[in-house]
């Protein structure tokens, strides 16, 4: 039944052909994520190695490095990446934690727009929206970080007052996540309590032909509440879920939960997971957009 709602869903969404003009990467900036995701387990903080793929007018937020461009066929492949993973063959159909970073997130600060495109069961959706606008207070605190010097700046965004560090060396007004806005690159990152924090790991420099642009050309665009339901409706079944958007005659979908340690867990250990998910009361009770 769940399932059948999901594909009822998208019937009042637009599927099409969307193609991302592909940027070349100017480098790649890799951070430590830390989120205090339920404050009553503050001793296991969500953990994340994340990465910024810095372009000359855009950027592209997620859990996984820069690959090679590669131009996409008529017909893509069955995908795999975000709640969906293939495994020798035997798709899986895998639930997230509360509080673990999904999708892709790009800034597009020029036009001051900002996408996400999330990958659910079988499918990508893509919502657009206008780009955060952080009004910052630029201090006159220094201090280098990766060889750069980096300058202090002070704002509030999403319910959350963040101290920041960028620096003009690298002159693109992106950071990670939603943050932007600032005559250079942020590195750093830390809110006010201390429960969210990104802070600078790593530089590396594009190999030729890497991209900020991700390889995927048929989403499905939609908005924010819709998605959600979306969401909602694979995360109650998402086997059946996943079952029905397979071609006919493919094998049953494995159920998989992804800890907040980033570790998969199958079957039915994946299912006992589940379950005390949907009994618990409000896990992520100190989300990243608290407003």
């Amino acid at each position: 039944m769940k399932a059948f709602t999901t594909l009822t869903l998208l019937v009042s969404l637009h599927v099409g052909v969307y193609a991302q003009q592909p940027e070349p990467l100017v480098l790649t900036v890799k951070y430590d994520f830390l989120h205090v995701y339920d404050t009553a387990d503050r001793a296991n903080p969500i953990r994340e190695t994340m990465y910024l793929l810095v372009g000359q007018t855009s950027s592209n937020y997620r859990r996984s490095p820069a690959a090679p461009y590669i131009k996409p066929s008529a017909e893509p492949a069955v995908r795999s990446g975000g709640p969906t993973i293939t495994v020798s063959g035997m798709p899986m159909a895998v639930v997230n934690a509360p509080g673990i970073s999904e999708g892709e997130l790009f800034q597009y600060p020029a036009a001051g727009t900002f996408k996400t495109c999330t990958h659910i069961a079988m499918n990508d959706y893509l919502v657009e929206d206008k780009l955060p606008v952080i009004n910052w207070k630029v201090g006159t605190d220094t201090k280098t970080i990766g060889d750069f010097k980096c300058q202090q700046a002070i704002g509030t965004y999403a319910g959350r007052t963040y101290t920041v560090w960028f620096t003009t060396d690298l002159p693109f007004r992106n950071g990670p996540w939603k943050l932007n806005g600032l005559p250079g690159l942020i590195l750093e990152a830390r809110d006010a309590t201390g429960d969210v924090a990104f802070t600078f790991s790593a530089f590396t420099k594009a190999d030729s032909g890497q991209v900020t642009t991700s390889n995927k050309t048929r989403l499905i665009t939609t908005n924010q509440k819709a998605l959600n339901r979306v969401r909602e409706a694979f995360n109650e079944s998402p086997v059946a879920t996943m079952q029905a958007q397979l071609p006919a005659g493919s094998p049953v979908p494995t159920l998989a939960y992804r800890l907040p340690s980033g570790k998969t867990v199958r079957g039915e250990e994946a299912q006992e997971l589940i379950e005390q998910k949907r009994k618990a009361k409000n896990p992520n009770n100190n989300p990243l957009e608290l407003k």
